[in-house]
């Protein structure tokens, strides 16, 4: 999710845009679209849907507000269409926080991916000791096989190896860091290091967007597909097909 202090709402389907498969991600609960809505976004054959409650949010808000969001995901969860938990996990970054509290409602969440056999979309930003924290809570709940999306992976190699190492069936997710050699420098290295069965592409949009523009687009999925290709020389059409059968092994779509 976005980077800002401030939350936007979540984005419903991008007319025109939208490649063969996209989820929209709804992990801001006072977004999460009604029924309505819902039945309306799949319409839309190419949309899925996931549920969440990002960490930021849990700062936000009492317990009792949370607790009957927790109440309301699982019942969303159960909706056609709906492939994952998303987001959730813990995020420290550039801030004070209540990091017991986020991974009270972490847990939570895992508890019913375990319950409702759902992957988990992992948001995990802030220092070293939080990405322990983060992948020791899911190594406590979590059966070894359970499949996760570690969302808009920014770590470093031993990271990469060490979420590998716990969960066998978690993909990395590359987003438009990559197309910024200049800000993030190391990332380029990063996944050089990577497996391509490990990769799955995201987008992140609008939130994450090119320079010069206020909001970024599901389309920045070729221009990440042609960086890739270049990275490990091979075709666009490769880097397409090997990250769309990771996507959707990890989310079980078919």
């Amino acid at each position: 999710m976005h980077e800002d202090d401030e939350f936007e709402p979540d984005y419903g389907p991008f007319e025109n845009e939208l490649p063969k498969n996209d989820a929209i991600n709804y992990c801001y609960p006072r977004n999460w679209p009604s029924s309505d809505l819902r039945s309306k976004i799949r319409q839309d054959n190419r949309i899925k849907l996931t549920f969440g409650i990002h960490p930021r949010i849990v700062e936000m808000e009492n317990t009792s507000k949370l607790n009957g969001w927790i109440s309301d995901l699982e019942w969303l969860l159960k909706a056609n269409r709906v492939v994952a938990v998303s987001e959730c996990g813990l995020d420290n970054s550039g801030r004070k926080c209540d990091l017991e509290k986020q991974i009270k409602f972490f847990e939570k969440q895992i508890a019913i991916a375990v319950k409702r056999d759902l992957p988990l979309v992992i948001h995990c930003r802030g220092d070293g000791r939080t990405d322990e924290i983060c992948l020791n809570t899911l190594v406590r709940l979590l059966p070894k096989s359970l499949k996760l999306h570690r969302h808009c992976f920014n770590g470093d190699e031993v990271m990469y190896r060490k979420w590998k190492t716990s969960f066998p069936n978690c993909k990395f997710g590359i987003s438009p860091f990559i197309l910024n050699d200049k800000k993030y420098q190391k990332y380029r290295s990063l996944v050089c290091n990577m497996k391509l069965k490990d990769i799955v592409l995201e987008t992140d949009a609008p939130y994450l967007h090119p320079e010069f523009e206020d909001f970024g687009s599901p389309l920045m999925i070729k221009d990440i597909c042609e960086k890739l290709a270049n990275i490990f020389l091979c075709s666009v059409e490769e880097i397409a097909n090997i990250t769309t059968k990771n996507a959707t092994d990890v989310y079980s779509i078919i």
